[in-house]
Parts: structure tokens; sequence; C-alpha cells
């Protein structure tokens, strides 16, 4: 039995659901482990979190008391070829691999706005939430399902120069149009 103390860096040769092959650099380049275990921020029967790397990404395994036989991925790395898909720190994210992204965009201290949170997807339809507004934005179409339809606003002083106007809703109801 071969002890490693500490961690070591392997590239992702297969990946199926939950698990990994792995190759060490600093072995012959035909060696590939067995299938390793990956370790997440919450996992349970049939919920949790749940982030997979792909082939070539780089990952770091550890071993269970140092044993090389029972490894388990801890984390994904980024390197030299493989950058962070944001350019700020503030700026936290969720990127897959096609582009679909929810964002945390945090302001400066100094910057006096709450910031934002921007769910994207690669076609480039977003919702955006802040400053106390949402924002939908479509490329092509906005549909809205459901057994009742209702849109609210509140009271309203649009100039200020007067008494408010009552608040106003009005539910959408089917009609006879050809849509």
């Amino acid at each position: 039995m071969a002890i490693v103390n500490g961690v070591a860096i392997g590239i992702v040769t297969d990946v199926r659901l939950g698990e990994v092959r792995v190759h060490f650099p600093w072995l012959d380049e035909a060696h590939e482990t067995d299938w390793i275990r990956i370790a997440t921020t919450m996992s349970g029967g049939n919920a949790g979190s749940f982030f997979m790397p792909n082939v070539k990404d780089e990952v770091l395994v550890a071993f269970d008391h140092g044993d090389t036989r029972l490894p388990y991925v801890i984390g994904f790395l980024w390197n030299g070829q493989d950058a962070p898909p944001a350019a700020s720190v503030l700026d936290r994210k969720l990127v897959s691999k096609n582009g679909h992204q929810i964002r945390f965009m945090d302001s400066t201290p100094e910057g006096g706005t709450a910031g934002a949170v921007v769910i994207e997807d690669a076609s480039g339809n977003r919702i955006t939430l802040s400053a106390g507004k949402v924002v939908v934005q479509s490329k092509f179409m906005i549909e809205i399902e459901g057994p009742a339809i209702y849109l609210q606003g509140p009271d309203l002083d649009p100039d200020g120069s007067g008494p408010p106007q009552k608040a106003w809703k009005r539910r959408v109801l089917p009609n006879s149009n050809d849509i």
C-alpha cells in the first residue's frame, strides 16, 4: 500500500454520474485510476448540489488516511489554460460549458447599490433583479402560463402633484383570438 501525505493534482480522463477517472501526470501516461467519487457541498438521496468536471479538467485528489487505493476528488482547479469565468471577485458566477449562467454581482462598498442577480441562458435571454426592479429580456418571445394570471400595480402618485391613484390589478382572461 502506497501512502500519500497531502493531496495530488489529477487530470480527468472519463466521467460518469458522481464519479471520474483520473490520470496523475507524474505517473506513466497509460495509467488511469478506477472510478473516484466526488465530494460536493451537499449530497443525499436524490438531492444536493451537482457539479461535474469535464474530460481534461484538472482536479484535486485526496486519499483516505493517505491510502492511494482510496482516492476521492475534493475540488476542481483553474490553471494557466483554464481561467475563471469572471474578471472580478465581486462577480460571482455559476457558468455551464454552454454559457448558461447565474451571476451574483456585488457592488463595491463605495458603489452605493446592492448589485444585481442575473440569470442568463446561452442564447442571451435574461432576467435581472437589481435596485428594486426586475427586468425580463427575451431574444424572441415571452410566454407566461398558468391557470390564472394577474398583473398588479401599487398606489401611485406619478408626478408628486396630487393624491395617489388607486392601485390597479388586471386578470388576463382567455378570449376568442386565434392565438
